[in-house]
């Protein structure tokens, strides 16, 4: 009698503590793969809302040099095309002591631009350097503006065509005539990795609306009077055939 009551509590001792050794290890299994189910899914939506987020960066990217920055685009690369910069780098402009390209930029912008506001007639009669003076810290300004460079070092230009002579205070020149005035339209313009802004366009007729070709330039943004803005660092342009 004893024994049977032994044996039968051990058999249900035994039956118990296999059953619920069984059920732990099946607990445990269950808890693992849902560890690593939670595991997947995490990974997953974080790439997921990874790639959404920068998926709306981009788009916030894009329609910022959609509108109004598109055409403010427009404007600074349209005063260098209607003066033929349409294929330049100033990495190799700014190489030369004398940069003649940006004193002949930074002459005729202002020229045509504001003729009443900074050039005068030279007040030398017969000057034998030219009809026109503008101050030499306009000329800079312009350079400033448009390329940011800091051009200090004002010097005459002689080899230009035609040349610019600088007598310590004024630029001297000549007048000279625009058969042809080619704007831009900017559109489109991203940021690179590089922080640069890369802008695509064309380049057109101002007076028959001709397409004269597309262009790529790269700008740097820069502050100019308190604002800020872009200057250029380099253009080219493939014309159409």
């Amino acid at each position: 009698m004893y024994n049977t009551v032994k044996r039968k509590s051990f058999f249900s001792t035994s039956f118990i503590v296999s059953s619920k050794a069984k059920r732990g290890v099946g607990m445990k299994r269950f808890f693992l793969k849902l560890a690593v189910v939670l595991v997947f899914v995490l990974f997953f939506t974080s790439i997921a809302f990874a790639a959404s987020s920068k998926a709306v960066l981009s788009s916030r990217s894009e329609k910022d040099f959609r509108s109004k920055q598109l055409r403010r685009m427009s404007v600074i690369l349209s005063n260098l095309s209607e003066l033929g910069f349409m294929n330049f780098d100033m990495r190799s402009v700014t190489k030369d002591v004398i940069p003649i390209e940006l004193i002949q930029f930074g002459i005729w912008h202002n020229y045509f631009n504001n003729p009443k506001r900074y050039v005068s007639k030279c007040k030398i009669k017969n000057c034998k350097w030219g009809s026109y003076r503008i101050r030499g810290k306009y000329v800079t300004r312009s350079i400033k503006k448009y390329f940011g460079v800091n051009y200090s070092r004002l010097a005459s230009a002689s080899k230009s065509v035609p040349p610019y002579h600088f007598d310590g205070k004024f630029y001297h020149f000549n007048n000279v005539h625009r058969e042809a005035v080619y704007f831009t339209r900017v559109n489109r313009a991203y940021k690179s990795r590089t922080g640069r802004i890369i802008a695509l366009g064309e380049v057109y007729n101002a007076d028959n609306r001709y397409r004269l070709g597309s262009f790529e330039s790269v700008l740097k943004p820069q502050r100019f009077g308190g604002k800020r803005t872009w200057a250029v660092i380099s253009m080219k342009t493939e014309y159409y055939k």
